[in-house]
Parts: structure tokens; C-alpha cells; sequence
């Protein structure tokens, strides 16, 4: 493969270009035999110029600091990742969550209004409760965020480690003999 093979600018990592061995006959003119602008990846590997991502546990994106929340009754958003040139495909999000001396509640909101995955609430009291949420088929548009937001239960919500976690699919030819 040559320099030109190669895009840099997709999601701050290097995917492969599209080439001949990998397109679709359905990508080529039959009158013509030539490549139709705007082809896609076989399989969708790439989307709207971003690389499609897979679940893993490589983390990629993570947003530490501890936050309380103290204000009884309401939902108040305390982390937000904003995504600079969108993600398509699955990704696991973690957030470590902890009630002072009751429940605390964490969900995540996409944009501030569509839930992703469902409210949670540690068992425990003073001790930090790893929740982890593995969330399909999304299409995180560019500026787009995902946002960790607190419930007080009548007690103080801490959260601390809120991270993000995929890897790019990579499509890989492979033959047995």
C-alpha cells in the first residue's frame, strides 16, 4: 500500500482506504467498471467517514475526577463527553457510583434527552460500585455528547470514572489450508 492508501483523519487513528480488494461489486459502474463515488466499506467498516467502533475494554475516552451531587430530587448533569467527529457502531461505558448513607442514582443521557441504558443504583452505602453499560447501533453525530447525570436519594450521589471503552473494526481476510 501507498501514503494515499491511508486517512489520518478518522477519529485520530489511521484506517485503511478503501481499495479494489475490498469493494463491493455492487461499488462499480457496470457500464463504466469504475469505483461510484461515495462507496462504502464492506461490511460498513467505515461510516460517514468514521471508523465503525466494536466493543472492548481498551479505554479510550475518561473523565475521572470525583462529583457529588446533594441537591434531593433532581436529575442534574455532573460529566459530559463531547465527541469532536462523531462515533458510529458499540461502546462500553463505565462510572463508578456511591451513596453517602443511601441510594445514589447515575444515568446516561445522549445530547441530554435520549437514555442510554437505564438508571443505576449501588448496593452499597460508602463504597464505589463499577456499573458498566455496553450500548448498540449508535450514531454519535459530530458535537454530539454523552453525559453522566446524578440523582440525590436523600443522601449525597458521588461518581468518579467515567469512562468510555471500543476499538475500531478492523476487517480482516483470513484463509485456513
Amino acid at each position: 500500500m501507498k501514503k494515499s492508501d491511508y486517512d489520518s483523519n478518522l477519529d485520530g487513528v489511521i484506517a485503511i482506504a478503501q481499495t479494489e480488494a475490498n469493494m463491493k461489486t455492487s461499488d462499480y459502474d457496470p457500464d463504466t467498471n469504475n469505483k461510484i463515488a461515495g462507496a462504502q466499506l464492506e461490511d460498513d467498516l467505515i461510516v460517514n467517514g468514521i471508523a465503525r467502533k466494536i466493543i472492548s475494554n481498551n479505554l479510550r475516552h475518561s473523565h475521572d475526577a470525583e462529583v457529588t451531587e446533594n441537591s434531593a430530587g433532581s436529575w442534574i448533569k455532573h460529566k459530559t463527553f463531547t465527541f469532536a467527529q462523531g462515533l458510529s457502531g458499540d461502546i462500553r461505558v463505565k462510572v463508578d457510583v456511591k451513596g453517602q448513607s443511601g441510594l445514589g442514582v447515575a444515568k446516561l443521557l445522549h445530547n441530554g434527552i435520549t437514555l442510554l441504558g437505564s438508571a443505576r443504583q449501588p448496593n452499597s452505602c460508602a463504597v464505589y460500585l463499577t456499573t458498566t453499560e455496553d450500548l448498540n447501533n449508535l450514531n454519535i453525530e459530530k458535537g454530539d455528547t454523552i453525559e453522566l447525570w446524578l440523582k440525590d436519594m436523600g443522601c449525597n450521589t458521588y461518581a468518579e470514572n467515567f469512562r468510555i471503552y471500543y476499538d475500531n473494526q478492523i476487517g480482516v481476510e483470513c484463509s485456513n489450508s
